[in-house]
């Protein structure tokens, strides 16, 4: 049987695997780059790109950030990106929100008509400013000329009395800290806290209707609608609005009440605390030359700041400011009170926190009839350590405001606004305060 056997041909082989129309001497130089290529794809996108074509992808560029509206900026002023917007009035009654660090602007209204003057407007006299924002940036609370409280409201620019006719403004208007409930004090022409000069005829100041004051508070909704009132004027609202410290009533020597929305009042510091509290002041000091100045509530309602104050003294047509007061921390359902270590003229600012904690200034450098150095401020946290702090740059319009989340405090004072870290006071911020400041509008912090 005769085998057939099959002869191998290379030729012939090479040209059956060859793809037609391409030469097969030349089939790796097109399959080698596309498995490459296939194999970078997959290994890594854009490396895999790269390793192929050699090509480099950039990066996008951030945009730069908007200028400043303010001016004369130090510190690191990022840090308070996120803390909501710092209203304030300029000399003409326009207001504006600028964000707390500074990038962006915008105008809220007019509020022209109302005044700076101390004689008539009793936020001015006691150095807490033109006006007063409400938390939504709707309404601004102030003073006409003749001394009558109003409220603005910016969007249409229409002006309500907040007090009947032929009264003046008795104390500062006051806002829960919701903005639900508005506190104006009015009386007769004249019986305003403040409008009283020094012997040297230098305008004295009052945090509080005090001695020589007197008036009934009105409660209003921001509507105007009346809630409630008042036999005295008020010293503070709870952050709700549903209660109120006001003083005792009757007598030359009184202490303080809290009053109640839902009926009543309660005593929470005697006359006979009074007077103990001024012989912290002056070992020897008369009970009957004491009373109470002010009061702070709480943001949990359970405690308050006191001020104790000495009573002006009337000779002629002179007035004595004594100096020295006493700043008394009342637990208000015990009734007990400690005093805190301050050392200070007449008035002073104090505030605090929305979760706690709180802040006053602390001591002055003092001359005849003039207050010199660099103000300095106690800051006592809800629990730790208190810290003090050096404050603005002046002691005239001093005033103490804490950021909505409770972590900045600011000294809007009358030439620049300074912002310091109360859990880390070496960090400050500054810049030019661009008008009179009115409130600072709530938004989220940041670190």
């Amino acid at each position: 049987m005769t085998s057939v056997r099959t002869r191998f041909r290379p030729g012939r082989q090479r040209e059956r695997a060859a793809p037609a129309g391409v030469p097969g001497g030349r089939r790796a130089a097109v399959v080698v780059p596309v498995v490459l290529l296939l194999l970078g794809l997959a290994a890594g996108g854009v490396t895999g790109w790269r390793s192929v074509t050699g090509r480099t992808v950039r990066a996008p560029t951030a945009p730069a950030p908007p200028p400043l509206a303010v001016s004369g900026a130090e510190g690191p002023i990022e840090q308070l990106r996120g803390l909501g917007e710092l209203a304030w009035m300029d000399d003409g009654g326009v207001v504006r929100a600028v964000t707390s660090d500074g990038r962006a602007q915008r105008t809220l209204g007019r509020a022209d008509q109302l005044t700076a003057d101390p004689e008539t407007n009793p936020s001015s006299a006691s150095g807490q400013g033109r006006a007063m924002m409400s938390p939504d940036g709707a309404i601004v609370y102030g003073y006409l000329a003749d001394g009558s409280p109003v409220a603005v409201r910016l969007v249409e620019g229409q002006v309500r009395r907040l007090s009947p006719p032929g009264t003046v403004a008795a104390a500062p208007t006051r806002q829960s800290a919701d903005g639900a409930m508005v506190a104006v004090c009015a009386g007769e022409p004249g019986s305003g806290p403040g409008r009283v000069e020094r012997a040297t005829g230098e305008a004295a100041r009052s945090t509080g209707p005090g001695p020589t004051g007197g008036g009934e508070t009105t409660l209003l909704d921001p509507g105007g609608r009346q809630l409630a009132s008042l036999p005295d004027c008020a010293l503070d609202l709870a952050r709700d609005g549903q209660a109120a410290l006001v003083p005792e009533a009757g007598g030359a020597d009184r202490g303080l009440r809290l009053w109640h929305r839902s009926g009543g009042y309660r005593n929470v510091l005697g006359a006979d605390a009074v007077a103990a509290a001024a012989r912290t002041v002056e070992f020897d000091a008369d009970p009957g030359d004491f009373a109470v100045g002010n009061a702070w509530l709480s943001p949990d309602g359970r405690q308050a700041l006191v001020s104790i104050h000495p009573k002006m003294h009337r000779q002629s047509q002179d007035v004595f400011w004594r100096q020295g007061a006493a700043l008394l921390l009342v637990d208000l359902s015990s009734r007990r009170w400690q005093a805190i270590p301050v050392e200070l003229p007449g008035a002073y600012p104090v505030v605090w926190g929305p979760a706690g904690g709180y802040a006053y200034a602390q001591t002055f450098e003092t001359g005849t009839f003039r207050v010199t150095g660099r103000p300095t401020v106690s800051y006592v946290p809800a629990k730790g350590r208190p810290v003090l702090l050096e404050a603005g740059r002046r002691h005239d319009n001093l005033r103490i405001e804490f950021s909505p989340d409770g972590d900045w405090l600011l000294f809007p004072d009358s030439g620049n606004w300074t912002f310091v870290r109360v859990d880390d006071p070496s960090t400050r911020v500054s810049y030019a305060a661009p008008g009179d400041f009115v409130g600072w509008l709530p938004g989220k912090g940041s670190r």
